[in-house]
């Protein structure tokens, strides 16, 4: 049986690339809303936002920085989203499925054949 090398933008990681760009679409409406009832939120959210667009520009070109940058962005999206479940602010329940959403795909991310074959330029 002839053994095929998983490599590019499909299956989980083309899951995850389809559901990223959208997540970017999102955050940055959230981004307006926050800037005008918590502005210190609003701020980070966009940086959060611009950030994205960069990883998202690393993730279509396949660069090799994309695995780095999308693991410290899920590292920071899980003490954000600690830090903001905590915080005495009615914003969101969600939380805990945005913490339990990015551990799943930092463990994609660490183990994935696909990933370490698809971005290495």
């Amino acid at each position: 049986m002839k053994k095929i090398k998983l490599k590019g933008k499909e299956g989980w990681l083309g899951l995850f690339g389809a559901l990223f760009l959208i997540s970017i679409f999102m955050n940055a409406f959230s981004s307006l809303i926050f800037l005008f009832d918590i502005p210190f939120f609003g701020i980070i959210s966009f940086v959060v936002v611009a950030y994205s667009v960069f990883i998202f520009t690393f993730y279509l070109k396949e660069k090799k920085d994309f695995i780095k940058n999308i693991k410290i962005y899920l590292w920071i999206g899980i003490l954000l989203n600690i830090i903001e479940y905590y915080l005495p602010f009615d914003i969101n329940s969600g939380e805990i499925y945005s913490i339990i959403f990015s551990v799943c795909w930092l463990i994609y991310f660490y183990k994935s054949k696909r990933v370490k074959n698809t971005f290495v330029k």
